[in-house]
């Protein structure tokens, strides 16, 4: 019994904290009161901010000036002319903040990676509310009718029902894609049929990257081969095409789930196994194999979401890898790994540090290939590699 109570006690606790937080951060809005901000976005909205209710119908121009000011615009009306706007500061790049802000940097590459993120962060002050799962006060556009779009939302179920919430309508049109690539998939040549994408499961939608490894990397029949960070199943796919038998492991539970249904759809079940959620080869512990596929993160950074685990990494998870990776080659194996050079430019060294980990763990490059492409996150052009590495 009074074990029970305790327990009681703790969740009212953290019930109240967690209703204290979501007061914290919530913003006035003018006609409507006081709207929460969703955990993903306590980062980038401040509560500080002024926050103006703008008809969509308004000069781009206006609204320009308020977010260059630092305000929060929450827009009404028309959705199409709602996008239009973003659309309209999303051109601008640095024109939507103070290109002296970060005049001081004496790194230049320093200095723009700060301007993109004052860019981004400038981008989601462009808001719409949410209530009850549906966008208010927003006519039109590709929610009209349909699906509550509060399970989209990081977070969104965790508040009461009726909560107004701030949303980015960055955040909007990512969910209008998401619900597309979930509906209609994502149609990639290299394997002539069209992978379904979940929410938070990194979308191939990069033909080049998936085109590289199609072109080059290679795999007899009835190859054994692992797949580290499946995801939505693409690369295992394209492996087991070719006849090669595949596990495929991931440590986000959705991208389990994503390429065991994708394997289905294609038909490929008997050749595809998707194990887990793992986290890198704790799943195949004892096993080897004679390809290790690997397309890792190569951002840097700590991930906040399920998602951006397939793109942040704080320098771990590629160190692991590599340090694991030869406990589960066969003899003569080789291991497949796709980089990019996105911060070897900023003196962080990204393909050096890849060289020296290699060097460090007895294995060697034998063959690369590159291509480039625009990076969706880093805003500059990348170059990917497709590296061929063996044991020494």
């Amino acid at each position: 019994m009074k074990n029970k109570l305790l327990i009681a006690q703790v969740c009212d606790l953290l019930k109240a904290e967690a209703q204290r937080q979501r007061e914290c951060h919530s913003v006035e809005v003018p006609g409507l009161g006081r709207a929460c901000i969703p955990y993903a976005f306590w980062p980038l909205i401040p509560t500080f901010a002024q926050v103006h209710e703008v008809d969509a119908t308004a000069l781009p121009s206006g609204v320009l000036e308020r977010i260059r000011a630092g305000g929060v615009v929450v827009l009404r009306g028309d959705y199409t002319r709602a996008t239009g706007i973003l659309k309209y500061l999303d051109r601008l790049g640095k024109g939507v903040i103070d290109r002296d802000a970060f005049r001081d940097i004496s790194n230049r590459f320093e200095r723009s990676r700060q301007a993109q993120a004052a860019v981004r962060g400038a981008l989601y002050r462009l808001t719409v509310i949410v209530r009850n799962g549906r966008m208010q006060g927003v006519t039109g556009g590709p929610f009209t009718g349909r699906r509550d779009l509060t399970p989209w939302l990081e977070g969104g179920a965790d508040y009461p029902p009726d909560t107004p919430l701030l949303t980015p309508l960055r955040k909007i049109l990512r969910i209008a894609s998401d619900i597309k690539r979930l509906e209609d998939g994502v149609f990639l040549p290299a394997l002539d049929a069209a992978l379904v994408v979940f929410p938070t499961v990194f979308a191939p939608v990069d033909q080049k990257v998936v085109d590289l490894f199609a072109a080059y990397a290679e795999f007899g029949p009835g190859a054994r081969v692992l797949d580290v960070g499946a995801g939505t199943g693409v690369l295992a796919f394209l492996a087991a095409r070719r006849g090669a038998r595949v596990v495929a492991t991931d440590r986000n539970p959705e991208a389990v789930l994503n390429a065991r249904l994708n394997a289905r759809r294609l038909g490929l079940e008997d050749r595809v196994e998707v194990r887990g959620p793992d986290d890198l080869f704790d799943g195949v512990q004892g096993e080897r194999f004679d390809h290790v596929l690997f397309n890792a993160p190569w951002l840097r950074g700590t991930p906040r979401t399920a998602y951006e685990t397939a793109l942040y990494d704080d320098g771990q998870v590629i160190t692991r890898f590599l340090g694991g990776v030869s406990d589960h080659l066969e003899a003569g194996g080789r291991v497949w790994l796709l980089y990019a050079d996105v911060f070897e430019r900023t003196g962080d060294g990204a393909l050096t540090r890849v060289g020296d980990l290699l060097d460090c763990n007895g294995l060697a490059i034998r063959r690369q290939w590159r291509t480039a492409r625009a990076g969706r996150v880093s805003g500059r052009i990348e170059n990917v590699v497709l590296y061929e590495i063996g044991e020494r």
